[in-house]
């Protein structure tokens, strides 16, 4: 798609709407227009809108490479300033966001819900010593234990009502 350039005068006034800032009365006269010329570019003229569009994206983009650009010397410069000071609630303050960036602030408060269901799965521990007594017992007498997992399961389609004889 090839892209025809705006007049001096109307690429001027698109870059200087999509930087944000200037007052339209005085894009208008920077660019030797009246005020009504330029609305009539903002509101009538879709190539003119387009180009502020497009213009926006792009600053956007410029500042968020800029600033990503700046971010590991801001950085260095802030644990600098954290070592080198003199200031130890500075120092503190450096550590702290450090620490705070890394692992999170620890908060106060802790909400624990329970719901009840946990339980239905859980087994006391007399209950278990029990069984390991019976396991115990039974391989010291010579019998042979089985272990299977479908126990619980078949005991539990016996008890549910259905019989599937």
């Amino acid at each position: 798609m090839s892209e025809e350039n705006l007049p001096v005068n109307k690429e001027a006034a698109a870059q200087l709407i999509a930087s944000g800032g200037v007052e339209k009365q005085e894009i208008a006269k920077r660019v030797g227009v009246s005020r009504a010329t330029l609305w009539n570019w903002e509101n009538k003229d879709e190539k003119f809108k387009a180009r502020i569009e497009s213009l926006k994206q792009e600053f956007e983009i410029f500042g968020i490479q800029l600033i990503s650009s700046k971010f590991n010397d801001a950085i260095k410069d802030l644990w600098n300033l954290g070592q080198d000071t003199k200031n130890d609630k500075v120092r503190y303050d450096v550590l702290r966001y450090f620490i705070d960036q890394k692992i999170g602030k620890p908060t106060s408060k802790a909400e624990i819900t329970y719901s009840g269901d946990e339980d239905k799965d859980r087994v006391s521990i007399n209950e278990m010593e029990e069984e390991l007594k019976g396991l115990i017992i039974g391989t010291q007498s010579g019998e042979r234990i089985e272990v299977n997992d479908n126990d619980n399961n078949d005991n539990n389609d016996n008890n549910d009502g259905d019989n599937d004889q």
